[in-house]
Parts: C-alpha cells; structure tokens; sequence
C-alpha cells in the first residue's frame, strides 16, 4: 500500500527519449462486509430501515452496490447507506458480499414489542377488572332500614 502513488519513466533508445507518467494503486482484497441499522421506524404499518454498510480497513477506493433480494422491494440508496438489503463493496480486486437482512425481519421486531406492550395492557385491565369485583363480592351486604 505504502507505494501507491505516482511515478514516471524515461525510456531512452538510441534515437530518442520518451517520458511516461503512471499512477500505481495497490489493492487488498476486502473482508465480508458488516451491515449495521442506523433505525428503525414504524409508523401506520410503514417500516423504514436504514441500513450501512461498512468494511474494515477498506480504504476510499471502495464502491457500494445494493441489491434487492427479493421481488416486491423498494431500495434506493446513496454510497454506503441503504434505505430500504444486501450489500456489495467492490474494488478492482474483491467482490464480497453481506448476509442478505430482509426488511421483514427488521420490522417484526418492532411489532412484537408492540404485541407483548398490548398483551401486558390487556392483563393489566382484566387483572383491575377481577380486583375491583372481588372487593365488591367480598363486602356483606346490608338491609336496608327504613
């Protein structure tokens, strides 16, 4: 990596002389990608995950692709970060792809919170509902006089 840069050559025959300039770039190859989600939010059963893709140690002369791994997604997706599944840094040496994360899995888990906090409401209300009946059934009733 260290000798990436820019370097010229003078190539000398016996009738003439040329100069060339060349640029070196070294490359690595990449490690598989990580994808991290920034947020998720879910609002009127709309789900918007966004999604970044990094690579350790990858340097500029990274490029990203997102694809979709399924019919019927939406992606749009600006360099790195992804709005909307799978990712693929490139460089002129690698091709190294992420585990593909589906957006119905980000959005289930905000459900299920959702779920369990409905459920938890409803055991309060019947929980309070047999409360307030066994004190009633547990006074003694009076006669009244008259």
């Amino acid at each position: 990596m260290e000798d990436t840069g820019s370097y010229s050559a003078l190539i000398a025959t016996e009738t003439s002389a040329k100069l060339s300039s060349y640029t070196l770039r070294i490359f690595k190859r990449l490690p598989r990608p990580q994808i991290r989600v920034d947020s998720t939010i879910a609002e009127n059963g709309i789900c918007n995950a966004f999604l970044r893709c990094s690579v350790e140690e990858g340097g500029e002369t990274i490029t990203y692709e997102w694809t979709s791994v399924g019919p019927g997604a939406a992606v749009s997706h600006v360099g790195s970060v992804l709005n909307g599944s799978w990712s693929l840094p490139l460089n002129p040496v690698s091709y190294s792809n992420s585990t593909p994360i589906l957006a119905a899995q980000l959005c289930a888990v905000k459900w299920i919170f959702l779920g369990k906090g409905l459920l938890l409401l409803v055991f309060l209300g019947v929980l309070g509902i047999w409360l307030i009946q066994a004190q009633v059934l547990s006074k003694p009733l009076r006669p009244n006089s008259g």
